[in-house]
């Protein structure tokens, strides 16, 4: 495991320096570390901009535009998608973090934390290295703007989801602030 975090620390420093670590997760992955755990990726929740050839297909979709702090303005989000190929959608998805444990009881506890801070699904399984231990919210929502090569939602019709779409980004965003509350008080 020793080898495990190494690389991975070293990676992690590299992304940060990089600007591929979502400064909002940074001080939830140092706390994380400081009680040894090992992250191997993360996600703070994001805004996302989507094409592909369908909406179920994972080859071939494309992010055309994601933000993970504030997002601008709904008419930037909405042109972005209106750009996309023949189905393009807007998603608010949630936070996502891998880690490893070095032991049953430390992967336990923080699954454990992790639900008390109200993430639905998180879990492990053992590994190679110790545990690996996935934390994801459940808060996400898609919306369909151009299906089929045309446009299915106006900018006014987009303008009034907005909201809704940034709120359920927002309750990853505090899932996360909770997670680390717990984690500072173990």
């Amino acid at each position: 495991m020793e080898r495990l975090c190494e690389r991975l620390r070293s990676r992690l420093l590299r992304d940060m320096e990089d600007g591929r670590v979502d400064p909002d997760v940074v001080p939830l992955l140092s706390l994380l570390w400081s009680r040894g755990y090992c992250t191997s990726s993360s996600c703070s929740g994001r805004i996302v901009v989507k094409s592909g050839p369908a909406p179920w297909s994972k080859p071939g979709v494309s992010i055309l535009a994601s933000w993970h702090l504030e997002p601008p303005p709904p008419r930037l989000v909405y042109y972005r998608a209106l750009s996309g190929g023949p189905y393009s959608w807007v998603s608010a998805e949630p936070p996502i973090i891998a880690l490893y444990a070095d032991s049953l009881e430390a992967a336990e506890a923080i699954v454990e934390a992790a639900l008390r801070a109200g993430f639905k699904y998180a879990g492990f399984r053992p590994s190679s290295s110790g545990y690996y231990v996935v934390i994801r919210g459940e808060e996400r929502m898609d919306t369909m703007i151009v299906a089929e090569g045309e446009p299915v939602v106006t900018l006014e019709g987009f303008e009034r989801v907005y909201p809704l779409l940034l709120r359920v980004w927002r309750r990853g965003k505090q899932r996360l602030a909770r997670l680390r509350e717990m984690l500072e008080s173990f």
